[in-house]
């Protein structure tokens, strides 16, 4: 009816309406056209519609906000903190970390900026760090072997390290990095303290490992290092060649089986080792090192030396941040150091020795380090430079006494300290150095500067002693020495020379000793020591074409001839003594030009390194 009045009034026609309709229409008005329906249906549907969207835009929002937002504006506080540490602006740093971990914790940033802090040597702040990680997520296996390896190798906190790794254990984390770490951790604890329960703990965990992985190839490497431990040759034996067929060997095996078999002087077959482990890590520092020892014991320097300068190339790439690689880099320069004092390359011998004290003097600075006897070499090396090299008697007894304060023991070193004070005429101080060296070294030289000093200090006797115990020894050599031909061969002359030197020696003693005790017959058996002296010089001392010994200074003759017409000329004895334990009795009796002084028979110098 609307509709048609509607049209009517639009057009002035009138329609005509059906009668059934005007009867429902009449009828049910309301239920056949329902305003409700025609008004409010439409509303709902956008309700709903725009709840939905709302509702799906807040969850996008919120996952853009907590899956997008908040971990980039992490990664760029992460960002800021890490340049940050770079600058050494710590305190900053740690703020930023802060505030980043709070929009969105990441694991492997505490471990990176532990890492960072241990190269930069703040190790408080690292071990912070790693203590955090642990406490937030107290099962994190690599996050409890970072923190056990820096506490090991960096702090050397082995009891530490140990604890947090059987803590993984206990709280059902065992794996097999964790138990093969906790054995190396054992193994470098008794490394330190040279402790053989230590190594027995290392060796149990390693026994573990084969027990519960089978017989695995890097297994059986840690057990061989167990053995070097050990020295069991017969294990070793047997699990080389495994190790050299095996895959996946640690790099740390291959170092301690090359360092073993080139302490104990077994070099068959170790070019194997060390092709194997520069394949494994041609980046590795310590297998070149140890590389260079080989060649050097082989004599092969050529190889030695391009060993060492990848040592020293590789630290240029990467300065080296722990304990151990420091010390490889201290070493590598003492090796080329003694290389070049060996080629007697003095100065660049010198510079080599003086960059391996600085760093180690450096690191003693931190108090991380204590002094250690292979580094207290070093000074001795240093020693050596100056006082076959330069004469340097000086120099070279600081180095040798900083040698000591270092806690390296060595009879040569006593030796050349000794011969530095006889030198000098303080005779009481080089006796102390004599007696030293005399218990490290078996050697005629030590002995016969014992035996002289003594005399200097007025002990006759016991000066006797020692001369005589040499002489008793050369005389059984000569007895072994068909012809006796000291022209011709330079070992004859050395043994020629000491053996009058000896008899004068011992002759001059027991004249003084009868000075002391006239009631024994010391003078008599002086002058029978002299004439022996005298006898040997006239039958192995001439000239070979002249026949003459005029080129020798025969102070058992002029000994005697003073004692038996009291001429009052001083009984003199030969003062010089061998530069080196090592070095042959020759040219230490003067010419027969020497003056008379006593002070003109000092120690001379002999023969070079």
């Amino acid at each position: 009816q609307r509709i048609a009045r509607l049209i009517f009034t639009i057009s002035g026609k009138r329609l005509k309406i059906p009668t059934t309709q005007l009867e429902e229409a009449a009828v049910t008005p309301a239920e056949a056209f329902p305003k409700t329906q025609i008004a409010e249906a439409p509303t709902r549907k956008n309700i709903l519609a725009i709840g939905a969207i709302i509702i799906l835009s807040g969850i996008v929002l919120f996952s853009a906000w907590r899956f997008l937002y908040r971990p980039f504006s992490a990664y760029l506080l992460y960002s800021q903190a890490l340049s940050s540490l770079e600058q050494l602006e710590y305190e900053r740093a740690d703020i930023l970390f802060r505030r980043a971990q709070e929009l969105h914790v990441t694991r492997g940033r505490f471990l990176e900026f532990a890492h960072v802090l241990t190269q930069n040597g703040e190790y408080d702040s690292a071990a912070g760090y790693y203590q955090q990680l642990l406490e937030l997520y107290p099962l994190n296996k690599r996050g409890a072997l970072a923190f056990a390896q820096f506490e090991a190798y960096e702090r050397e906190n082995f009891s530490v390290a140990t604890s947090l790794l059987l803590r993984q254990i206990e709280e059902n984390a065992f794996n097999y990095a964790i138990v093969a770490t906790l054995g190396d951790i054992y193994l470098l604890w008794g490394d330190e303290l040279d402790d053989r329960s230590k190594y027995e703990d290392a060796r149990y965990y390693y026994a573990l490992l084969l027990d519960t992985y089978g017989k695995r190839d890097a297994s059986f490497g840690r057990m061989a290092r167990y053995f070097t431990r050990s020295g069991n040759d017969e294990e070793l034996a047997s699990l080389t060649p495994l190790i050299l067929e095996g895959r996946r060997i640690p790099i740390e095996v291959l170092v301690d089986l090359l360092r073993y078999y080139i302490n104990n002087g077994q070099l068959d077959d170790l070019q194997k080792i060390i092709q194997k482990a520069i394949e494994t890590d041609p980046y590795y520092a310590e297998i070149h090192y140890e590389a260079a020892r080989y060649f050097e014991q082989s004599q092969d320097y050529a190889a030695a030396e391009e060993s060492l300068q990848n040592v020293i190339a590789i630290f240029n790439v990467a300065p080296p941040q722990r304990r151990r690689t420091q010390e490889i880099q201290i070493l590598t320069h003492a090796l080329i150091g003694a290389d070049r004092l060996r080629e007697q390359r003095y100065e660049d011998s010198l510079n080599q020795f003086e960059k391996a004290i600085a760093l180690y003097e450096a690191a003693l600075e931190t108090r991380k380090w204590t002094p250690q006897p292979q580094f207290g070499e070093i000074y001795a090396k240093l020693g050596d430079l100056y006082y076959f090299g330069y004469n340097d008697w000086s120099r070279a007894d600081e180095a040798y006494q900083k040698a000591e304060e270092n806690r390296y023991v060595s009879g040569l070193v006593d030796y050349r300290q000794g011969y530095i004070q006889y030198s000098r005429l303080n005779y009481q101080e080089a006796l102390e150095d004599f007696l030293d060296a005399n218990e490290r070294l078996s050697s005629h030289n030590v002995q016969y500067a014992l035996a002289n000093t003594l005399y200097n200090l007025e002990s006759y006797a016991t000066a006797i002693g020692y001369w005589n115990e040499i002489l008793s020894e050369l005389r059984r050599q000569q007895a072994n020495i068909a012809v006796l031909t000291p022209s011709l061969d330079d070992e004859h002359q050395a043994l020629v020379e000491f053996i009058i030197a000896l008899y004068n020696n011992a002759g001059v003693g027991y004249l003084n000793l009868h000075l002391q005790q006239p009631t024994n017959n010391y003078n008599g058996r002086g002058l029978l020591y002299l004439t022996q002296g005298n006898e040997t010089i006239a039958n192995y001392q001439r000239d070979y074409l002249t026949g003459s010994t005029d080129g020798v200074l025969n102070l058992p003759y002029l000994n005697s001839y003073a004692q038996l017409h009291s001429t009052g000329n001083p009984l003199r004895i030969y003062s010089a003594i061998p530069l080196d334990p090592a070095d042959p009795f020759i040219d230490l009796i003067p010419p027969a030009t020497a003056v008379a002084n006593q002070n003109d028979l000092l120690p001379l110098r002999t023969v070079s390194p």
